[in-house]
């Protein structure tokens, strides 16, 4: 996997800039969302015993931003804005998940998300801590 030098520094600046973790998940969702091209970028976290989405964005058009992230706390559950069953595989196996065509993949094209949305491409990782997983991003 190929860093983007200039995202690396973005992502930087956001950490060493902020003290309020809704305005650094914000700055940090947009780099993501610039840099991947990404329509819709979500934050899962730990919460209680179950893990919920922190924050949620969502691009209606390249240039216009109309959710700005905020600290939402929606279990898994309670959503259908991403799919539940590529996050619930990603916690299991810990490893980074990269679709090309979501449509298309057998273990992954019945979740009822990817039957409605039919997104292209997915990428959903694992966040570490040392060697815990602390969160996941979509």
């Amino acid at each position: 996997m190929v860093l983007d030098l200039l995202s690396a520094i973005k992502a930087s600046q956001a950490l060493s800039g902020e003290i309020y973790l809704n305005q650094l998940l914000a700055k940090l969702m947009q780099i993501c969302q610039e840099n991947a091209g990404a329509q819709k970028c979500a934050i899962i976290l730990p919460q209680e015993n179950d893990w919920a989405i922190a924050t949620l964005s969502v691009l209606d058009s390249p240039t216009e931003q109309t959710n700005l992230p905020q600290l939402n706390w929606i279990t898994l559950g309670e959503t259908q804005e991403i799919p539940a069953t590529v996050i619930r595989y990603v916690q299991r196996t810990e490893e980074t998940l990269i679709l090309e065509n979501a449509s298309l993949d057998p273990t992954f094209a019945a979740d009822p998300y990817i039957m409605e949305q039919k997104p292209k491409s997915i990428l959903c990782m694992p966040f570490r801590n040392l060697s815990e997983i602390v969160g996941l991003l979509y």
